[in-house]
């Protein structure tokens, strides 16, 4: 059949326009494949909400939040604009109080943003979902600052960016925005942070808010991408555990003392060899030289096989072995990939929180300790612990001269771009048996008997917000019992004792409903305990830790076991801790309890977390605060009890309270605020172990005074400078509970009446009008 000529010419018109269509296409960064359909940005949001450890379920809440309420009134005339909002959020209160009755509809917020806000706002115990005034609040603000909703939507400009493994949207470069796309991105920040600043949240976290938000909304990962910019590590050295070494300090960044304690765990892992492996080779052994276990190492498994092709995936007792296999530049290739796989894991939103914690140490047997309790068996702790501090302090002797170079010198304030302010606090719900009650028991001061609410703050700065215990409870029961708490940020399940007949069972018994419950408790932050010393069943309870941390590991939650400090070698409890074999006494219940407190507050984690520009990161961990012309006491400062008249949570009595308290776990560094002399150290009555220091601050004199420490480093008479570490928080003296008591006097004295404040100020006002915050 012929064709006719205005046919060939459709043809050949329509294979142009294709092609027109994909130069088109790919230019604006899409490129279409036969049956191509672009996906919906709300769902590569998700996706990416999801890999940041959003939970499906918490999407859900925050979605229903954003869709609640009735048509919004035609908005009020108002002279009020984004900026004026940023730089003051009273700006609005007027027109709050104008309009107190009227029903407004938050349909129309970006959902990413709601969820960046709500997990920051969180930590200040605020439900963004199910806070009415604060939902409210943000809805007339809406109607005023962008009544047509122009600026609201956050990715009006962005252009498709398909890949293998990260679709996404990207706004247009700097250099191809028109002034037009320009500005609606800069209306639409300023939007989002008055937003944040409504809300309750300084600019700094508003825009920060705001960045994980704008990401999320774009489809991209909110989580930061490695410190110093990932895979600037140099291998130098003659072997692979000092190549290991030389790469920490020069990729992540960590300090000789900090590298020290990790190598000494990889030597004793796989000894710095890269192709090592477990037993004889196979494919679901650990390999590498961090000995991945599991699901961790079929992910690094597969990620080598991707990126490197399978000849990399081969052991040293593979046939043939790896040294036959590959040439020393490719040992050091795959070296250096299991490196930054490694730390892009420890940057994740699972593994953070060990970041963190490594980062906050300053001697090679911490940094040691906080490795070997979060990658060994818990079984193990109690001769591994110690044989890798001894390995981390011999290294860290023999190559301490050894540090890495200096970065570039460009950077501000000695805080790299992949700095990462920790979150030191946590609004916990707790799950369990009889060992929860007793747990419970002691945070907030009385017995729980199924559910159970409090907004009890107590240890380490953390609040205890709900959850479910009952006396003689199994862990099927516990699953069944478990439900979201309100308010609450992290979800711990702590394994109990009524199933010891089934321990061994695995997944199908009570490892599966510990799993169970977790899951039930809608939290994306979650936390598995391990279950209490036994002295029935010491080695049982051993292996149903070992299953229970497995378990966690599956699912890249967090294990973390309270009972260490009480547990013997055999698994029982130790004399000084028992009461009746399952259960400890007093005394075991509160150091258990601080212990859990203290463990989830120093390894949390906000569940997407941010970076922070160049020199504005928040400080944490164990090293000072510097601010002006002092050094703050605390490295992260949490108000406690406030300064001032109030009933003594002891005596019941109405007395002057001095100073200011500070909730941190026991062993926490305190500092001396300025150079000084220390004027007195040992026990002071109910301050328990102080310290009292005498300073000329600016040509005046100021006296400080800090209490309940558990150790002090300085005597009477010794000179102290500013930052210099002089003690250890603690609990001694009159307590209730783990906190560093700072005071502040005008002259260097310390009289008192109980009555007036004598020479004393507001010490945690004191310290703001230095610059802290």
């Amino acid at each position: 059949m012929t064709t006719t000529i205005t046919q060939r010419l459709s043809r050949a018109l329509a294979v142009l326009l294709s092609a027109l269509t994909v130069i088109a296409s790919f230019a604006a960064g899409v490129i279409l494949t036969p049956g191509h359909q672009t996906p919906k940005p709300a769902d590569l949001s998700r996706t990416a909400m999801i890999a940041d450890g959003i939970s499906p379920s918490l999407i859900a809440r925050a979605e229903a939040a954003t869709l609640d309420g009735q048509a919004p009134h035609t908005p009020a005339a108002a002279d009020v604009t984004p900026d004026d909002v940023t730089q003051n959020p009273g700006a609005l209160d007027q027109l709050f109080t104008q309009r107190e009755n009227d029903r407004v509809t938050l349909n129309s917020i970006e959902l990413s943003w709601m969820l960046a806000a709500g997990q920051e706002l969180q930590s200040k115990g605020v439900n963004l979902y199910s806070s009415t005034e604060t939902k409210w609040k943000i809805g007339v603000a809406l109607q005023v600052l962008d009544p047509d909703s122009t600026k609201r939507h956050m990715t009006t400009d962005a252009r498709y960016v398909p890949s293998a493994d990260d679709n996404h949207y990207e706004l247009p470069p700097e250099a191809e925005r028109t002034s037009d796309v320009k500005q609606r991105i800069e209306d639409t920040k300023k939007l989002y942070v008055a937003l944040g600043r409504i809300a309750g949240l300084d600019e700094s976290k508003s825009e920060q808010v705001y960045t994980t938000g704008l990401r999320w909304a774009l489809g991209q990962k909110a989580t930061c991408a490695p410190s110093n910019g990932g895979g600037n590590g140099k291998l130098e050295g003659n072997s692979n555990l000092e190549k290991i070494y030389s790469w920490l300090m020069t990729g992540p960044g960590y300090t000789p003392e900090q590298a020290s304690g990790i190598v000494a765990n990889i030597k004793h892992e796989s000894g710095g060899d890269p192709t090592a492996s477990n037993g004889s080779f196979s494919p679901n052994t650990a390999w590498g030289v961090a000995q991945w276990f599991q699901a961790r190492h079929w992910k690094l498994r597969d990620e080598v096989k991707a990126q490197l092709g399978d000849k990399f995936y081969v052991g040293d007792k593979s046939n043939p072995p790896a040294s036959e296999v590959l040439t020393p530049e490719e040992m050091d290739k795959l070296l250096v990939f299991q490196l930054e796989y490694l730390q892009r894991e420890l940057e994740s939103s699972s593994y953070k929180y060990i970041d963190t914690a490594i980062r906050a140490v300053s001697t090679p047997e911490e940094a040691a300790a906080i490795w070997c309790r979060e990658f060994e068996r818990p079984g193990n702790y109690g001769f591994e612990v110690p044989r890798r501090q001894k390995a981390a302090t011999e290294w860290y002797a023999a190559h301490q001269g050894q540090s890495a170079p200096s970065t570039d010198s460009g950077s501000s304030g000695g805080s790299d771009s992949g700095s990462i302010a920790p979150k030191t606090s946590s609004n916990i719900s707790l799950y369990g048996d009889s060992l929860s009650v007793g747990i419970i028991s002691k945070w907030i001061g009385k017995t729980v008997d199924g559910a159970w609410t409090s907004d009890q703050a107590g240890n380490s700065g953390n609040s205890y917000r709900g959850g479910w215990a009952k006396v003689g409870a199994t862990s099927a029961a516990v699953a069944d019992n478990a439900k979201p708490v309100d308010g609450a940020d992290v979800a711990v399940v702590m394994a109990g004792t009524n199933d010891q007949g089934s321990w061994g069972s695995g997944g199908q018994g009570p490892v599966g409903n510990v799993e169970r419950a977790l899951k039930a408790t809608g939290q994306s932050n979650l936390v598995v305990a391990a279950v209490a010393p036994s002295d029935a069943n010491g080695a049982g309870s051993k292996t149903y830790n070992d299953a229970l941390k497995q378990m966690a590991d599956r699912n890249s939650w967090r294990f973390v076991d309270p009972w260490t400090e009480l547990r013997a070698d055999d698994g029982r409890y130790k004399d000084e801790y028992r009461a009746d074999g399952i259960h400890p006494n007093d005394a075991g219940y509160q150091k258990a309890a601080d212990a859990l407190s203290a463990q989830i507050s120093s390894g949390n984690k906000t569940v997407a977390q941010t970076c922070s520009p160049s020199g504005s990161g928040d400080a944490g961990g164990q090293a000072p605060q510097f601010v002006g012309d002092i050094a703050m006491p605390l490295a992260v400062m949490i108000r406690g009890s406030n300064y001032g008249a109030r009933v003594h949570p002891i005596t019941g009595q109405l007395r002057f309270h001095y100073g200011t308290d500070y909730p941190v776990p026991t062993g926490t560094a305190t500092f001396a605020i300025a150079d000084g002399i220390v004027h007195s150290a040992g026990p002071l009555g109910t301050c328990g172990n102080a310290i009292e220091i005498f300073h000329n601050i600016n040509g005046s004199q100021i006296a400080t005074r800090y209490c309940h420490l558990s150790s002090m480093e300085v005597s009477a008479g010794d000179t102290v400078k500013k930052g210099q570490e002089i003690a250890k928080s603690g609990n001694t003296g009159g307590s209730t509970g783990p906190h560093l008591h700072f005071e502040v006097r005008t002259s260097w004295a310390f009289p008192n009446d109980w009555v007036t404040a004598c020479n004393s100020v507001d010490s945690d006002a004191w310290l703001k009008a230095q610059g802290h915050s």
